[in-house]
């Protein structure tokens, strides 16, 4: 049986079979035996987030996405929850220091580094070159920038940093460990994730282990577990809401084979748990299908019916790069396998039909985004094999 799916290239051949096929980089948009422009024109299909969002391109450059433009990249479609950047300043294109208080001594400017961020793959978002510039006279010198405003929850901070003379600078929040620094000349980016920092604590760029004059961009102050793609502010916080794709007016039901080919985010896939790779629902979300990380390297594979989960099978997987993972779903007959090795057979437990397809997110309201890219999902009629749900993850 073949499900269509190269998974070498992850891209499609010509013909357009039954059931569905979604490649976003390769524009492969099959729905029985139709192709479609895009995801929303697929029949019950939609794509849906609120502001903008930046990723990166496999020419190495940062770009910027409108409002509910879907962020299509030669890694597939990325896949974030909502995120607000939390600083009130210009922090990709700045055009004085409002917003930065220096400390310790150190004075800041707004200088001209074009060729540093193109070298950086910033261009198109910083399309001014214009960074921030601190002087210091010794260690632990430096801004803070804004303000923690959920200072219980977990908080990352981020910023694009290079040292133009001295040793190190470094990024943190004032008065709560750790440290992430670079010596770098180079624009890199460094942060630290998921610390609780208490009530009106402000992120901080600082020179490390002496003197040191350095440039940063594009600072970034978010309460979550793990740093998110760049979030532009124009003088006030700013927030992208989360990347929603659903495909609904599914009816289908067992036996059928899905396979997902995914890209975790290799930081945001370290701390946290709960995010959705795929899901299948009906109406209610009762009886499902679901891919869904149990931890930093597992995905577990999970089906319901009416009477509860009849299937759970854990599958090891490695954040930062394209993972495959295919499931048989029918009557008496449930597997699955990831990236060649097969999980164990459960044959006790009627699947039942569901509706709602939802890629990298909780096909019905709630859960935690994926958090990477969807690379490419097939659901065809019939049932794999358990050699053919393997050789379809190799």
């Amino acid at each position: 049986m073949s499900l269509g799916l190269d998974l070498d290239g992850l891209v499609l051949g010509g013909a357009v079979e039954p059931g569905i096929r979604i490649v976003p980089h390769a524009a492969r948009y099959d729905r029985d035996r139709q192709r479609h422009a895009g995801l929303a024109a697929m029949p019950g299909g939609s794509f849906g987030r609120s502001g903008a969002g930046t990723a990166w391109t496999a020419a190495g450059v940062l770009e910027t996405f409108a409002s509910g433009a879907a962020r299509i990249t030669d890694r597939g479609l990325l896949i974030e929850g909502l995120r607000t950047n939390q600083l009130s300043l210009f922090n990709a294109d700045p055009v004085d220091v409002a917003g930065l208080t220096p400390f310790g001594g150190a004075t800041v400017s707004v200088v001209e580094r074009g060729a540093l961020i193109a070298a950086a793959g910033l261009a198109k978002v910083c399309p001014n070159g214009r960074v921030f510039r601190v002087v210091t006279t010794g260690s632990d010198q430096g801004v803070s920038i804004g303000t923690a405003t959920t200072g219980t929850m977990a908080t990352s901070a981020s910023a694009w940093v290079a040292i133009e003379s001295g040793s190190a600078a470094g990024v943190c929040l004032e008065g709560h460990g750790p440290v992430a620094a670079t010596s770098s000349t180079e624009l890199t980016r460094i942060g630290v994730d998921g610390v609780v920092p208490g009530a009106s604590t402000r992120m901080r760029v600082a020179s490390q282990g002496g003197a040191s004059t350095f440039v940063f961009v594009l600072p970034q102050l978010e309460t979550g577990a793990s740093a998110s793609s760049p979030i532009v502010t124009t003088g006030a916080a700013a927030t992208r809401g989360g990347d929603v794709a659903l495909l609904g007016q599914l009816a289908l039901s067992p036996p059928y084979t899905v396979v997902c080919a995914f890209e975790p985010d290799a930081s945001a896939w370290t701390t946290g748990a709960g995010q959705y790779v795929l899901s299948l629902s009906d109406s209610t979300d009762v009886s499902r299908v679901i891919l869904l990380r149990s931890s930093a390297t597992t995905v577990n594979m999970e089906i319901y019916n009416g009477a509860g989960r009849i299937c759970l099978i854990n599958h090891a997987v490695l954040p930062g790069q394209i993972n495959r993972i295919a499931v048989r779903v029918a009557a008496d007959d449930m597997n699955s396998a990831a990236n060649g090795q097969l999980g164990a057979h459960d044959t006790a437990g009627t699947p039942e039909a569901v509706s709602l397809l939802g890629l990298g997110c909780r096909a019905i309201t709630g859960g935690n985004a994926l958090c990477g890219s969807v690379s490419a999902v097939t659901i065809r009629p019939g049932a794999a094999s358990d050699a053919e749900l393997i050789a379809l993850t190799q």
